[in-house]
């Protein structure tokens, strides 16, 4: 595929957010970001990171195929924050087929 503006193009699955993620995801998600934002801003100074981002594209039921790889820089115990929520959103796929997060 000619790609002219030289862009990533990345690799995903969809999901329906809503059907998946009750209060305790929510927050365990949301925690996990703000750890995420704390380690790369410790660590890199950035402020946005290419890590943030793909997490932040669970909010819209995007998974992101990279996810994993690119966490890999984390402490252990974030790494498997992010493991975790990308093995229970993948079982939701792997049950329910892919689907769309409805914007309300």
């Amino acid at each position: 595929m000619n790609n002219p503006l030289n862009t990533e193009i990345m690799s995903y699955k969809r999901f329906n957010r809503h059907e998946l993620f009750d209060d305790f995801l929510m927050d365990w998600h949301s925690t996990t970001i703000k750890l995420v934002r704390d380690y790369i801003w410790e660590t890199q100074k950035e402020v946005h990171s290419e890590l943030e981002n793909l997490l932040c594209g669970i909010w819209d039921g995007y998974l992101y195929d990279e996810l994993l790889t690119k966490a890999l820089i984390l402490p252990k115990e974030d790494y498997r924050r992010v493991e975790d929520i990308v093995q229970l959103i993948n079982e939701h796929i792997e049950a329910n087929g892919e689907s769309v997060t409805q914007v309300f």
